[in-house]
Protein backbone atom coordinates (compact mmCIF):
# COMPACT_ATOMS: atom_id res chain seq x y z
CA UNK A 1 0.00 0.00 0.00
CA UNK A 2 1.52 3.28 -1.09
CA UNK A 3 1.78 5.81 2.26
CA UNK A 4 0.88 9.32 1.39
CA UNK A 5 3.34 12.49 2.66
CA UNK A 6 2.35 15.72 2.89
CA UNK A 7 4.68 17.49 0.09
CA UNK A 8 3.98 20.93 2.42
CA UNK A 9 2.75 21.97 5.61
CA UNK A 10 -1.58 21.90 5.38
CA UNK A 11 -2.32 24.15 8.35
CA UNK A 12 -5.72 23.94 10.27
CA UNK A 13 -8.89 26.17 9.21
CA UNK A 14 -8.75 27.67 12.61
CA UNK A 15 -5.44 28.91 11.70
CA UNK A 16 -6.97 31.03 8.92
CA UNK A 17 -9.55 32.35 10.70
CA UNK A 18 -8.67 32.60 14.73
CA UNK A 19 -11.67 34.86 15.40
CA UNK A 20 -13.59 31.84 15.20
CA UNK A 21 -14.58 30.61 19.28
CA UNK A 22 -12.19 27.88 20.10
CA UNK A 23 -15.19 25.80 21.68
CA UNK A 24 -16.65 26.28 18.41
CA UNK A 25 -13.39 24.96 16.47
CA UNK A 26 -12.92 21.79 19.18
CA UNK A 27 -16.87 21.04 17.85
CA UNK A 28 -16.17 20.89 14.33
CA UNK A 29 -12.90 19.75 14.45
CA UNK A 30 -11.42 22.84 12.52
CA UNK A 31 -7.94 22.61 14.42
CA UNK A 32 -6.51 19.32 12.24
CA UNK A 33 -3.23 20.12 10.32
CA UNK A 34 -0.56 18.35 8.57
CA UNK A 35 3.26 19.40 9.15
CA UNK A 36 5.04 18.67 5.97
CA UNK A 37 6.20 15.16 5.37
CA UNK A 38 3.13 14.24 8.08
CA UNK A 39 1.22 11.11 6.73
CA UNK A 40 -1.85 11.67 5.40
CA UNK A 41 -4.18 8.98 6.14
CA UNK A 42 -7.41 8.15 4.61
CA UNK A 43 -8.98 9.60 8.12
CA UNK A 44 -7.19 12.89 7.43
CA UNK A 45 -9.32 13.01 4.09
CA UNK A 46 -12.33 12.15 5.47
CA UNK A 47 -12.00 14.81 8.50
CA UNK A 48 -11.42 17.75 6.00
CA UNK A 49 -14.38 16.56 3.68
CA UNK A 50 -16.64 16.00 7.12
CA UNK A 51 -15.47 19.62 8.17
CA UNK A 52 -16.87 21.16 5.00
CA UNK A 53 -20.15 19.45 5.56
CA UNK A 54 -20.26 20.59 9.58
CA UNK A 55 -19.32 24.29 9.05
CA UNK A 56 -22.37 24.45 5.64
CA UNK A 57 -24.91 22.68 7.73
CA UNK A 58 -23.91 25.29 11.22
CA UNK A 59 -24.02 28.41 9.07
CA UNK A 60 -27.14 29.24 9.35
CA UNK A 61 -27.14 28.74 13.21
CA UNK A 62 -23.47 30.54 13.76
CA UNK A 63 -23.14 34.06 12.14
CA UNK A 64 -19.20 33.18 12.33
CA UNK A 65 -19.52 30.86 10.25
CA UNK A 66 -19.10 33.03 6.47
CA UNK A 67 -18.52 32.01 2.69
CA UNK A 68 -14.70 32.51 3.17
CA UNK A 69 -14.25 29.75 6.48
CA UNK A 70 -16.46 27.12 4.24
CA UNK A 71 -14.37 27.97 1.30
CA UNK A 72 -11.26 27.44 3.54
CA UNK A 73 -12.44 23.93 4.21
CA UNK A 74 -13.39 23.25 0.82
CA UNK A 75 -9.80 24.18 -0.60
CA UNK A 76 -8.28 22.71 2.42
CA UNK A 77 -10.42 18.97 1.58
CA UNK A 78 -9.10 19.58 -1.93
CA UNK A 79 -5.90 20.30 -1.36
CA UNK A 80 -5.53 16.97 0.48
CA UNK A 81 -6.95 14.92 -2.42
CA UNK A 82 -4.76 16.53 -5.24
CA UNK A 83 -2.04 15.20 -2.82
CA UNK A 84 -3.30 11.61 -2.04
CA UNK A 85 -4.18 11.44 -5.85
CA UNK A 86 -0.52 12.28 -7.05
CA UNK A 87 0.80 10.42 -5.29
CA UNK A 88 -0.83 7.51 -6.13
CA UNK A 89 -1.52 8.18 -9.38
CA UNK A 90 1.79 10.17 -10.31
CA UNK A 91 1.45 12.23 -13.70
CA UNK A 92 5.13 11.40 -15.90
CA UNK A 93 4.90 15.41 -15.95
CA UNK A 94 7.27 16.97 -13.19
CA UNK A 95 4.75 18.03 -10.75
CA UNK A 96 6.81 20.54 -9.01
CA UNK A 97 5.51 23.53 -10.68
CA UNK A 98 2.11 21.86 -9.99
CA UNK A 99 2.73 21.91 -5.67
CA UNK A 100 4.52 25.07 -5.88
CA UNK A 101 1.34 26.56 -7.37
CA UNK A 102 -0.64 24.83 -5.04
CA UNK A 103 1.83 26.47 -1.94
CA UNK A 104 1.09 29.79 -3.69
CA UNK A 105 -2.53 29.44 -3.87
CA UNK A 106 -2.71 28.28 0.39
CA UNK A 107 -0.85 31.78 0.79
CA UNK A 108 -2.47 33.27 -1.14
CA UNK A 109 -5.57 32.49 0.88
CA UNK A 110 -3.85 33.14 4.53
CA UNK A 111 -3.12 36.80 2.84
CA UNK A 112 -6.43 37.10 2.00
CA UNK A 113 -7.93 36.31 5.66
CA UNK A 114 -5.12 38.53 6.61
CA UNK A 115 -6.14 40.84 4.22
CA UNK A 116 -10.07 40.63 5.72
CA UNK A 117 -8.39 41.17 9.50
CA UNK A 118 -7.01 44.20 8.34
CA UNK A 119 -9.91 45.94 7.04
CA UNK A 120 -12.38 44.60 9.25
CA UNK A 121 -9.94 46.66 11.91
CA UNK A 122 -9.53 49.62 9.50
CA UNK A 123 -13.40 49.71 9.49
CA UNK A 124 -13.32 49.47 13.48
CA UNK A 125 -10.97 52.50 13.83
CA UNK A 126 -13.37 54.77 11.25
CA UNK A 127 -16.34 54.12 12.99
CA UNK A 128 -14.05 54.87 16.15
CA UNK A 129 -12.76 57.80 14.59
CA UNK A 130 -16.74 59.30 13.25
CA UNK A 131 -17.66 58.28 17.31
CA UNK A 132 -15.10 60.60 18.78
CA UNK A 133 -15.72 63.30 15.39
CA UNK A 134 -19.85 63.57 16.80
CA UNK A 135 -18.51 63.64 20.42
CA UNK A 136 -16.01 66.75 20.00
CA UNK A 137 -18.72 68.52 17.59
CA UNK A 138 -21.26 67.91 20.47
CA UNK A 139 -18.89 69.36 22.71
CA UNK A 140 -18.00 72.37 21.00
CA UNK A 141 -22.02 73.30 20.19
CA UNK A 142 -22.45 73.10 23.89
CA UNK A 143 -19.49 74.91 24.56
CA UNK A 144 -20.99 78.07 22.68
CA UNK A 145 -24.01 78.24 24.28
CA UNK A 146 -22.17 77.97 28.19
CA UNK A 147 -20.21 80.63 26.67
CA UNK A 148 -23.26 82.89 25.65
CA UNK A 149 -24.77 81.98 29.24
CA UNK A 150 -21.27 83.42 30.73
CA UNK A 151 -21.78 86.20 29.21
CA UNK A 152 -25.35 87.06 30.46
CA UNK A 153 -23.69 86.17 34.33
CA UNK A 154 -20.74 88.47 34.04
CA UNK A 155 -23.40 90.83 32.70
CA UNK A 156 -25.26 90.62 35.90
CA UNK A 157 -22.56 90.51 38.26
CA UNK A 158 -20.78 93.34 36.51
CA UNK A 159 -24.07 95.45 37.68
CA UNK A 160 -23.86 94.06 41.79
CA UNK A 161 -20.58 95.67 42.17
CA UNK A 162 -22.47 98.51 42.48
CA UNK A 163 -24.50 96.68 45.66
CA UNK A 164 -23.74 97.35 48.92
CA UNK A 165 -21.11 94.80 50.63
CA UNK A 166 -20.64 92.03 50.93
CA UNK A 167 -20.37 91.49 47.34
CA UNK A 168 -22.41 88.39 45.81
CA UNK A 169 -21.89 86.91 43.01
CA UNK A 170 -23.33 84.37 40.31
CA UNK A 171 -20.98 81.80 39.59
CA UNK A 172 -20.09 81.20 36.48
CA UNK A 173 -20.38 77.46 34.65
CA UNK A 174 -17.20 75.57 33.40
CA UNK A 175 -15.59 75.71 30.60
CA UNK A 176 -12.65 73.23 30.75
CA UNK A 177 -12.96 69.72 30.73
CA UNK A 178 -11.47 67.80 33.21
CA UNK A 179 -10.34 67.79 37.60
CA UNK A 180 -8.04 70.58 38.71
CA UNK A 181 -6.77 69.03 41.89
CA UNK A 182 -2.92 69.42 40.35
CA UNK A 183 -3.18 72.96 39.44
CA UNK A 184 -5.56 73.95 42.97
CA UNK A 185 -2.30 71.70 44.63
CA UNK A 186 0.27 73.83 42.59
CA UNK A 187 -0.75 77.03 43.54
CA UNK A 188 -1.51 75.92 47.65
CA UNK A 189 0.51 78.10 50.24
CA UNK A 190 0.90 74.18 52.36
CA UNK A 191 1.72 71.95 50.97
CA UNK A 192 -0.34 69.59 53.50
CA UNK A 193 -3.67 71.01 51.99
CA UNK A 194 -6.37 68.92 51.63
CA UNK A 195 -7.30 69.12 48.28
CA UNK A 196 -9.83 66.23 47.76
CA UNK A 197 -10.93 64.62 44.46
CA UNK A 198 -14.39 64.75 43.90
CA UNK A 199 -13.67 63.87 40.02
CA UNK A 200 -14.72 65.95 37.26
CA UNK A 201 -17.55 67.51 36.85
CA UNK A 202 -19.58 68.26 33.35
CA UNK A 203 -18.77 71.47 31.64
CA UNK A 204 -21.79 73.77 31.93
CA UNK A 205 -22.03 73.13 35.65
CA UNK A 206 -20.87 75.09 38.38
CA UNK A 207 -19.54 75.00 41.72
CA UNK A 208 -22.39 76.34 43.26
CA UNK A 209 -25.92 77.42 42.82
CA UNK A 210 -27.15 81.00 43.63
CA UNK A 211 -25.52 84.26 44.78
CA UNK A 212 -21.96 83.60 46.98
CA UNK A 213 -20.51 86.03 48.68
CA UNK A 214 -16.84 85.78 47.48
CA UNK A 215 -15.33 87.85 50.24
CA UNK A 216 -16.01 85.15 53.00
CA UNK A 217 -14.31 82.68 50.62
CA UNK A 218 -12.08 80.23 52.85
CA UNK A 219 -8.58 79.42 51.09
CA UNK A 220 -9.84 75.81 51.10
CA UNK A 221 -13.15 76.83 48.97
CA UNK A 222 -10.66 79.13 46.87
CA UNK A 223 -8.82 76.04 46.42
CA UNK A 224 -11.50 73.66 45.55
CA UNK A 225 -13.24 76.36 43.11
CA UNK A 226 -9.91 76.07 41.08
CA UNK A 227 -9.94 72.16 41.18
CA UNK A 228 -13.70 72.44 39.98
CA UNK A 229 -13.36 74.59 37.11
CA UNK A 230 -9.91 73.38 36.50
CA UNK A 231 -8.59 76.71 36.24
CA UNK A 232 -6.38 79.00 38.31
CA UNK A 233 -7.62 81.97 36.68
CA UNK A 234 -4.67 83.71 37.41
CA UNK A 235 -3.78 83.11 41.01
CA UNK A 236 0.14 82.47 42.15
CA UNK A 237 1.71 80.56 44.43
CA UNK A 238 2.87 84.10 46.06
CA UNK A 239 -0.59 85.75 46.22
CA UNK A 240 -2.38 86.18 49.48
CA UNK A 241 -6.24 85.36 50.42
CA UNK A 242 -7.48 89.06 49.78
CA UNK A 243 -4.99 89.24 46.20
CA UNK A 244 -6.98 85.24 45.50
CA UNK A 245 -10.49 86.98 45.99
CA UNK A 246 -9.79 90.07 43.78
CA UNK A 247 -8.77 87.84 40.82
CA UNK A 248 -11.86 85.49 41.06
CA UNK A 249 -13.95 88.65 41.21
CA UNK A 250 -12.57 89.68 38.37
CA UNK A 251 -12.99 86.32 36.49
CA UNK A 252 -16.60 86.29 37.92
CA UNK A 253 -17.27 89.96 36.21
CA UNK A 254 -15.75 88.95 32.65
CA UNK A 255 -11.90 88.31 32.87
CA UNK A 256 -10.35 86.00 31.13
CA UNK A 257 -11.85 83.67 28.80
CA UNK A 258 -15.29 82.64 28.75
Amino acid sequence: MVEVHAPYAVPSIHSFHADLPDDLAVTLSLHASLEQNDRITPANVKDAEAAVVKLEAFRNEEPVITEAVVQTAKDRAHSLHTIVSQTKFPNPVDNTEILALLRRIDEGQRQVVEGQHKLEEGQHKLEEGQLKIRHDMDVGFRLVDIRQDNRRLTALNEGKIKDQPPLRFMMRKKVVIGEGQELARSIAVRESANIVAKGASDIGSVWKEGLVTIAELTTNEVLDIVRFYNEDFGIEKKDQPAARITKIITWLMGGGPL
